[in-house]
């Protein structure tokens, strides 16, 4: 019988570091990354940087970081099955508290 969870997932990004960390319903933290800094003005905003792309592209490539310590998936990026273990990413939020 396969199991499912939702994942919920959570992102502290700021001038230093990035911080991502995936979450089941039930509050257990599956995975979880770390990365460069994602403040878009610490990256640079002018003629020849755009530090908002620069900072969603790391967000971005943290949570494919997170989710592949699940496991992998041919059918949709968002998705994780490990034996009978189904993982469905569900929300992701800003929040500040992931670092406790």
């Amino acid at each position: 019988m396969k199991t499912t969870f939702k994942l919920f997932g959570g992102i502290e990004g700021g001038a230093t570091k990035t911080l991502c960390k995936l979450m089941t319903e039930n509050g257990d933290v599956v995975a979880s990354a770390i990365t460069g800094p994602s403040n878009p003005w610490i990256l640079g905003i002018g003629e020849n940087e755009d530090g908002f792309v620069i900072a969603s592209s790391r967000v971005y490539e943290l949570i494919l970081k997170c989710l592949s310590q699940i496991g992998n998936s041919e059918t949709c990026l968002l998705t994780r099955t490990v034996n009978d273990t189904e993982y469905t990413l569900t929300a992701i939020v800003n929040i500040f508290f992931l670092l406790d």
